[in-house]
């Protein structure tokens, strides 16, 4: 696996007025690299490919000024590719099938600042 890609929404609960306890989902796309060798060692064929798949986390983030918040999120991440990638020598239809079963877990920590540009305008002299 080269990187990974998400898109995802999350639901929360607001334990208290600064911390938020929330779930995530959503989907991932993850970036692989293939190869492919012969017997001897020397490469045969490299491919890299993204796949689709599944996201689903958890978190934490609690507020400890009016502007700065701190994250603490787990993810869980799996593809099952079934279609398979075809591997063959060149002039060749004879080849291998690789079908791709992954799974990916990740822990981030984070800090976040919000800007407040939800109040009012005030006019100043």
């Amino acid at each position: 696996m080269r990187s990974i890609g998400t898109a995802t929404g999350r639901i929360g609960y607001l334990w208290t007025p600064q911390f938020l306890g929330y779930v995530k989902g959503g989907i991932a796309f993850l970036n692989n690299k293939n190869q492919v060798f012969f017997p001897g060692g020397a490469l045969l064929e490299s491919s890299n490919f993204w796949l689709p798949g599944m996201t689903v986390g958890v978190g934490g983030e609690w507020m400890f000024t009016p502007n700065w918040s701190v994250f603490l999120e787990w993810n869980y991440m799996w593809i099952e590719d079934t279609s398979g990638q075809h591997f063959a020598a060149p002039g060749t239809t004879v080849g291998e099938v690789l079908n791709v079963k992954q799974t990916a877990q990740t822990v981030q920590l984070g800090i976040n600042y919000k800007f407040h540009w939800d109040g009012p305008v005030v006019a100043r002299y």
